[in-house]
């Protein structure tokens, strides 16, 4: 029933801020038809069985991509499997490496057939995926690995614990975060800078947040409005574009408010409590669950699908009594569940099709083969369809802005476009190259304040007061950009400091 509340409260946040694509639909779909056949229908050992044989197969591939045999998902990481980052591959391994155990610790139990062998199966692939998941290098996998471990010894050896034990357990765990803090100083700083912005979000609509999805829109402003009150900050040289907060929780109070946080708890606490009233899978159902949380309070597991299915499998397991019989009910709504996920499918399969046709058109901007005025009329005929998958929107918009020479062609679109350092230069190369310089150094400065450290907004504020003819101020920007202690050297940063180098020097 709580769950069923938390689904209503968030379809009422959906269905009042706006489009909402098919394919984010189908996915919400997919997830609550995951949580009701394990509720009614899948067998625990099933479950874990699946997941498990994900988390081998994803180490498996990881170690082809650490030998070269295999391409990642990015340039930028050696290791990602399947996955789009190191940080979520390595939680989706924390909680296959907790599942093999739970169905080793299972099969021990039951003595099912072939007992031994299995369980022997189970614990050499969980050191297998917790070998993988270490070379991986996330922090966060390891604390939720960590955290899973402690609460299944908790729950089952809690009767001889005492205060000698958690006493050694308490210290133990706090010298483990803080070397897991100093080893990468800056990105953890990095995310307690995220978190100390988006207080100020939550602070700001703290009963019913700022609506699903809006923490990607309205961050950056917050952190703008951050720096720009605390110019001399400690967090300026960790500052970037963020798109997650790095806290689910965190996530779902500055998006959903204490209503959606709170509703979130008790599902958690709900799933926890009936996983104990299980005799034979209580324990491994909690270890589980609290793995996820753990990994949840430093990472963003509810941007990846699958991490969010493994939660809402755990879920529904945790919610069964076992040895009792199913209502006709449940055999019923899971059905009418299943007809209404494979039609949602239908239609995200039919909004794939719209999406290449979307890209074709960012392909062409890409190459410069398309005019101001047929993109101007693209824009126009399908500005519904665009709004719902705000890349290319934003794609779309400032190609626009970049052929347009008049801001008032394209101001009533700039209103949608995501809030970010770029597209804040962006638009305000647009106000610039219509004369509008008032309001075109305000975007300039606004982007500045986002991310302190980056060149492009003081570069951009450099050109155009040379353009303008202000010496004075270009002189200060000039300035500035030489000694901007940027983050990363690369050649943007070379040609813009030349540039004012060049503008420096005496005549």
């Amino acid at each position: 029933m709580i769950v069923l509340l938390y689904c209503l409260y968030a379809v009422c946040h959906l269905l009042v801020g706006g489009a909402v694509s098919p394919e984010f639909s189908f996915k919400c779909g997919a997830l609550l038809l995951v949580y009701m056949a394990c509720r009614v229908v899948v067998p625990p050992t099933v479950f874990l069985c699946l997941v498990a044989a994900g988390g081998i197969y994803e180490a498996a591939l990881g170690v082809l991509q650490i030998v070269g045999a295999a391409e990642t998902a990015s340039p930028l990481f050696g290791i990602t499997g399947s996955f789009f980052n190191p940080g979520p591959y390595a939680g989706f391994l924390a909680m296959s490496v907790l599942c093999a155990l739970s169905l080793g610790r299972i099969c021990l139990r039951q003595k099912i057939k072939g007992w031994r062998a299995i369980f022997a199966v189970c614990v050499l692939s969980a050191a297998f995926m917790a070998a993988v998941m270490i070379v991986a290098n996330s922090r966060a996998s390891i604390l939720a690995l960590g955290g899973g471990v402690l609460w299944y010894l908790w729950y089952r050896f809690k009767d001889m614990i005492n205060w000698k034990h958690t006493l050694i357990a308490g210290v133990t765990l706090s010298v483990v975060i803080v070397c897991l803090y100093l080893y990468r100083k800056d990105s953890a700083n990095g995310r307690l800078l995220v978190w100390r912005v988006s207080a100020d979000m939550v602070f700001d609509a703290p009963l019913f947040g700022h609506g699903i999805g809006s923490f990607d829109k309205e961050y950056m402003i917050y952190q703008g409005e951050y720096f720009g009150e605390n110019p001399d900050s400690g967090y300026v040289q960790v500052a970037g574009y963020t798109k997650f907060p790095y806290n689910e929780f965190i996530h779902i109070a500055a998006e959903q408010g204490v209503m959606g946080l709170v509703l979130l708890i008790l599902v958690i606490c709900t799933a926890l409590y009936n996983a104990s009233k299980t005799s034979d899978y209580g324990a491994c159902l909690g270890s589980i669950i609290v793995g996820w949380i753990v990994f949840a309070c430093f990472s963003y597991p509810a941007e990846v699908f699958v991490l969010k299915g493994v939660f809402a499998g755990v879920l529904g397991l945790s919610g069964r009594r076992y040895g009792e019989k199913i209502a006709g009910m449940q055999y019923v709504f899971l059905g009418i569940m299943s007809v209404v996920v494979v039609c949602l499918g239908i239609e995200a399969h039919k909004w794939k099709g719209e999406k290449m046709e979307m890209i074709k058109v960012m392909a062409m901007i890409d190459r410069k083969v398309i005019g101001k005025e047929a993109l101007a009329d693209y824009v126009k005929d399908n500005l519904d369809k665009l709004r719902r998958e705000q890349y290319v929107y934003d794609r779309c918009v400032l190609g626009l802005c970049a052929l347009s020479g008049d801001a008032d062609e394209v101001e009533g679109y700039l209103d949608y476009v995501s809030v970010s350092c770029l597209n804040y230069c962006a638009i305000g190369d647009l106000y610039r190259r219509d004369a509008q310089f008032d309001v075109a150094e305000d975007y300039y400065l606004r982007a500045h304040n986002m991310i302190p450290t980056m060149i492009t907004p003081v570069s951009a504020l450099f050109r155009m007061y040379r353009n303008k003819g202000d010496s004075t101020k270009a002189a200060v920007y000039a300035r500035k950009v030489l000694e901007l202690p940027v983050k990363i050297e690369n050649t943007k940063t070379i040609k813009a400091r030349r540039e004012a180098e060049k503008y420096a020097e005496p005549k």
